[in-house]
C-alpha cells in the first residue's frame, strides 16, 4: 500500500493551509471515561451507544460540535464554547461540577440529561445532582424498572419516555408529545428555584403489544401527569437545561427525527456562529484560519447512522 498512501498524503499536504487554525466552536459534547468506568462498567457498549446517539443528533443538525473529555472540564476550556452537553455524564468530581457551574454563571448554556452529576468521579452516589442548584431541579429517583415480558410485548416502564410540550410554540413544532425509549429519572423543582417547565411527563405507560398509541390516546385524562420532564433554568448570566430521559440512548435505539429536532432546538439556545441549511448527511466544520477569515467545510458523510436520509 506504500504508493497509494504516499499519493494520498501528498494530496492531503496541499490542503493543510485550509484546515489549520482554531476551530469555530459551539457545542462541547462531554465523553466521560469516569462515567464509562464507574457508571457503565456492566455494559460499556451502552455507554458508547449513548455517545454515538448524541453526536449523531448534533452533527446531523449541522451544529459545530467537538468532543471534550474529563480533563477538559475546566473553566478556561469550557468558556471557549457556547453550549456544553452532558449526555448522561453521571460521574463528575466536585472540581468539574464547580467548573461547569462557573461556565453557566458566565453565560454558557448547559444541556444535561438523566443522571448527569448524580455521582462523584469514582461512582459514589451523591443522593442529588451535583449541579442541582444550576439546573434548578432535585433528583428524586430513577424511574422504576419492571421486567420485560417478551411473550406479551410488555416494555420496561423504566425506559418509557413520553413527554408533553407545555407551550404553544412547542406544541406547534412537536405535536402533542415526544416519545423515546431510554433510561429516565424522576425530578422535583428545587425549593427557591423557578425553572421554566418546557415538557412534563405523561402519565401513560407502555402496556401490552399495542402500547399507549391507541385510538383513545389523545382523549385520555392521564396524558399529562404534570410532573416536570424538561426544564430550563436561568443561572447567573447563563441557561441550564435538564432532560429527564437519556436522549442519546433514545436516538441510538430509534433515530427519530423528532428527537434530533428537539436537541437541535435546545442547542440553539445560544446562537451558533455559523448556520447551514443542508440535508442531515452533511457535516459542518469551520476554522478561523487567519484574522478576518473563516474556512467552512461541508462534508458529504457517506456513513450517517440513519442511512436512508
Amino acid at each position: 500500500w506504500g504508493n497509494a498512501l504516499e499519493s494520498i498524503f501528498s494530496e492531503a499536504k496541499k490542503l493543510r493551509r485550509h484546515v489549520s487554525g482554531d476551530s469555530v466552536k459551539h457545542v462541547a459534547l462531554h465523553v466521560s471515561q469516569q462515567s464509562r468506568d464507574f457508571q457503565y462498567y456492566t455494559d460499556i457498549d451502552e455507554f458508547w451507544r449513548l455517545c454515538r446517539g448524541s453526536d449523531e443528533m448534533l452533527k446531523r443538525s449541522q451544529l459545530l460540535t467537538e468532543v471534550v473529555f474529563d480533563d477538559h472540564l475546566t473553566v478556561d476550556t469550557l468558556c471557549q464554547y457556547k453550549v456544553l452537553m452532558l449526555s448522561n455524564s453521571g460521574c463528575l468530581s466536585n472540581a468539574q461540577v464547580d467548573a461547569i457551574r462557573e461556565f453557566v454563571n458566565r453565560g454558557g448554556c448547559l444541556i444535561a440529561t438523566h443522571q448527569s452529576s448524580l455521582c462523584d468521579e469514582l461512582g459514589q452516589n451523591r443522593g442529588n445532582f451535583g449541579l442541582a442548584e444550576v439546573l434548578g431541579v432535585d433528583y428524586v429517583a430513577a424511574k422504576k424498572e419492571e421486567p420485560v415480558d417478551s411473550k406479551h410485548g410488555t416494555t420496561d416502564s423504566g425506559e418509557t419516555n413520553i413527554i408533553v410540550p407545555q407551550t404553544e410554540q412547542l406544541k406547534s413544532k412537536f405535536g402533542p408529545f415526544v416519545a423515546f425509549e431510554a433510561g429516565q429519572s424522576e425530578i422535583a423543582i428545587r425549593p427557591g428555584s423557578e425553572p421554566e417547565i418546557l415538557f412534563t411527563e405523561s402519565g401513560l405507560e407502555w402496556k401490552g403489544t399495542r402500547g399507549p398509541l391507541s385510538g383513545e390516546f389523545f382523549d385520555r385524562p392521564d396524558l399529562d401527569s404534570g410532573r416536570p420532564a424538561l426544564t430550563r433554568n436561568r443561572f447567573g448570566k447563563g441557561t441550564a437545561i435538564y432532560v429527564c430521559g437519556d436522549l442519546g440512548q433514545g436516538f441510538y435505539r430509534s433515530p427519530l427525527p423528532q428527537l434530533r429536532h428537539l436537541l437541535d432546538l435546545l442547542a440553539r439556545t445560544a446562537q451558533p456562529a455559523i448556520e447551514a441549511q443542508a440535508p442531515p448527511a452533511i457535516d459542518l466544520t469551520a476554522y478561523q484560519s487567519q484574522p478576518g477569515q473563516i474556512m467552512v467545510h461541508l462534508l458529504n458523510n457517506p456513513l450517517p447512522m440513519v442511512p436512508w436520509n
